[in-house]
C-alpha cells in the first residue's frame, strides 16, 4: 500500500498528462499508471481514505487526482498552472471519457458488466473498453442517452395519440347508435 499520494509531476512541475498530444495517449498513460498500483491501494464507496497509519487508498478519481499532482500547484515562475492540478485532470476526464456517475458503480462493484474481483481490475477493464470504443465516451454516451429518452418520449406520445384516437373513435361510434329525438 502507498504511504503517500503518488504523483508523476516532474521537478519543474510539468505534468506528463499535459505533455501528451492526444486524449488517447493520456488515457493510455492513465491505464499504465493504474496497472502499476497495488489492488490494496484502491478504495470503494468514497474517493479517498487515509487511515491512522498514513496509508492512503483511492477510488479511480482519487488515483487520477494524485497522478495529476493533487491541488497544490507547483510554483513555476509564481504562476498558477491548472494543468498541474488534480482537479483540472479530473474535470478533463469527466468531460472527455466518463463521468463519476458512470465510473463510481464500476469502481464500487455495482455494475454487472464489470464483475472483476477488485476495483482496480474493474476500472482498468472499463478504461480499456473506453479506449477500444466498446464503451462510449462522455459526449457520445450523453447523446445516446438523449436519443433513447427522445425515442421513448415519441413512443409515449404515439401511444397517447393512438389511445385518444381510439377513444374519439369509440365516442363517435357510440354517438351514431344513439336514437335521435
Amino acid at each position: 500500500m502507498s504511504e503517500a499520494p503518488m504523483s508523476v509531476l516532474t521537478e519543474t512541475g510539468d505534468n506528463p498528462l499535459a505533455a501528451l498530444d492526444t486524449d488517447e495517449q493520456r488515457l493510455d498513460f492513465i491505464i499504465e499508471h493504474l496497472e502499476s498500483t497495488a489492488a490494496d491501494d484502491w478504495q470503494t464507496d468514497v474517493v479517498r481514505r487515509d487511515d491512522p497509519n498514513g496509508i492512503t487508498r483511492n477510488c479511480f478519481f482519487g488515483h487520477l487526482y494524485d497522478l495529476a499532482g493533487g491541488d497544490d500547484p507547483f510554483p513555476v515562475e509564481s504562476r498558477y498552472r491548472p494543468e498541474t492540478c488534480g482537479s483540472y485532470w479530473w474535470n478533463w476526464f469527466e468531460n472527455r471519457w466518463a463521468t463519476t456517475f458512470r465510473l463510481y458503480p464500476i469502481n464500487d462493484g455495482q455494475d454487472s458488466e464489470y464483475p472483476q474481483p477488485t476495483a482496480k481490475d474493474r476500472v482498468i477493464a472499463f478504461l480499456r473498453d473506453l479506449r477500444s470504443g466498446q464503451q462510449l465516451a462522455t459526449e457520445a454516451s450523453m447523446d445516446a442517452s438523449y436519443e433513447l429518452h427522445a425515442a421513448s418520449e415519441i413512443s409515449a406520445s404515439e401511444i397517447s395519440a393512438t389511445e385518444v384516437d381510439s377513444t374519439e373513435s369509440s365516442s363517435s361510434d357510440a354517438d351514431t347508435t344513439q336514437p335521435k329525438d
